[in-house]
């Protein structure tokens, strides 16, 4: 089912990458173990991420999403070839507020703040490594051991 949910995702997302000339790919392996998580909040979490990396990607640029499994649990990462985000933005970034200078004044600001929180509900850690003129990965695990007030399920 987490295969179908990826796919599902990336049909809904690839026209609005396209539209930018971008392109998403994914690296994911086709023998994914189950992962028992809040699959709609899992969902929201990844198309936010996805979506922030191709509003933040040139035009030409490339957005990749990636899963690796192991026994600890799920990793998750979604990298861009985009300018990247100076250390000064990755401090506010999880943060409810808006991540400053150029903020878009038709978005809320809460997305990356959602995600932190759906990621650490479900026990796991959520982060980001960039530099300017880098490209930027946003990652987040999910571990095999879910805390037992988590609505979950198999995905």
């Amino acid at each position: 089912y987490l295969l179908d949910m990826i796919t599902e995702i990336v049909v809904a997302i690839r026209p609005v990458a396209e539209r930018h000339n971008q392109v998403l790919r994914r690296r994911i392996p086709d023998d994914l173990p189950a992962l028992q998580a809040d699959a709609d909040r899992l969902r929201r979490v990844l198309i936010n991420i996805i979506d922030n990396a191709i509003q933040h990607t040139p035009d030409g640029g490339t957005i990749t999403l990636s899963i690796h499994a192991d026994e600890r649990g799920f990793l998750f990462s979604v990298s861009d070839t985009g300018p990247g985000i100076s250390a000064e933005a990755q401090a506010r970034l999880f943060r409810v507020f808006p991540p400053g200078p150029g903020h878009k004044l038709d978005k809320t600001g809460l997305g990356l703040a959602f995600c932190k929180l759906v990621v650490e509900a479900h026990g796991g850690e959520i982060g980001v490594q960039s530099g300017n003129g880098q490209g930027t990965v946003f990652y987040f695990t999910i571990p095999r051991q879910r805390p037992a007030d988590i609505m979950t399920t198999e995905v």
